[in-house]
């Protein structure tokens, strides 16, 4: 049998501190009140036009109500880090994403506890700036969700939650039903706990990151997952380590769906395998993949 080696990941460097804070005091937060078409917020830090409301400064965001048809956006300084902090919270947002992060330093999304938020997209994404939003929850920065409340995401048209850099859970019932990846980071995917129903078009849990070989990694210390993916249920372009956890996938429909084993498939080359698919994690032009665990790392 060949040595296995492997770097493993720096894990007391995944989490920060403020990643699994999540209490807060009501009056240091900026208290904005859904109302159906109608939101109230005051504060100069908010500002709210035809539904869409604007989070332009560092601090702490109550949400609260329902909102029928618009979306929160979050375009702070570079430099600022901002807590949605969502308690009943119900978005729709027919064409674009519930929840945007322009952007900020780092965006915390908590769950209060025992709460029920949903946030839904309506079947599409048409572009409303230089960013493609595909997502329910979509962040150009660093993003936290933690909690010990609930989030149900409905994304028919896109995927679930995305973070162009990094995406981090450390906390929160998650039931996500997303034509495309579940949950995806282009740097990492970072999860200490929580408990996930994911039931998605393609992957389940995805890091990808085409230009540095070092990112695009998935790391999971904890937690519950349920994933039902049409393609694979946790890909990572780079490193996959858990180090804890219980998990039941289910990828392509099941085994019955898969490639057919011969006989022989150990006959190839010398301790080779060659009946197995590529090890690598690589795919042929013309094949889906839909493998339960996968990494090029």
């Amino acid at each position: 049998t060949p040595e296995i080696s492997y770097d493993a990941l720096p894990v007391d460097d995944m989490f920060s501190k403020r990643d699994y804070e999540t209490t807060y005091n009501v009056g240091d937060c900026v208290l904005i009140t859904l109302r159906g078409n109608d939101v109230q917020a005051d504060s100069t830090a908010v500002s709210v036009s035809d539904g869409v409301v604007i989070i332009s400064r560092e601090g702490s965001y109550l949400l609260r109500g329902e909102l029928t048809e618009g979306m929160v956006i979050v375009d702070a300084d570079k430099k600022d880090k901002v807590q949605l902090i969502l308690d009943g919270v119900s978005i729709t947002s027919s064409t674009s994403a519930p929840i945007y992060v322009r952007q900020a330093d780092k965006v915390f999304i908590t769950l209060t506890d025992g709460s029920n938020n949903a946030l839904i997209n309506g079947g599409a994404f048409i572009d409303i700036d230089e960013n493609s939003i595909d997502s329910v929850i979509f962040s150009k920065d660093d993003l936290t969700l933690n909690g010990n409340g609930s989030l149900t995401i409905s994304s028919p048209a896109g995927h679930g939650i995305v973070s162009k850099d990094d995406l981090r859970i450390t906390g929160g019932n998650y039931n996500i039903s997303a034509g495309g990846h579940g949950l995806t980071g282009n740097d990492a995917v970072k999860i200490a706990d929580g408990s996930f129903i994911l039931q998605t078009g393609k992957d389940g849990i995805q890091a990808d990151n085409d230009e540095d070989t070092a990112l695009g990694y998935v790391y999971i210390s904890g937690g519950d997952y349920d994933i039902t993916a049409t393609q694979d249920g946790i890909s990572a372009s780079a490193n996959l380590q858990i180090d804890g956890g219980r998990f039941v996938i289910l990828c392509g429909g099941g085994s019955q769906y898969g490639e057919e084993h011969t006989d022989n498939m150990f006959g190839g080359r010398p301790g080779g395998m060659s009946g197995w698919p590529d090890q690598s994690g690589s795919e042929s032009d013309t094949t889906v993949s839909a493998k339960g665990l996968k990494s090029t790392g």
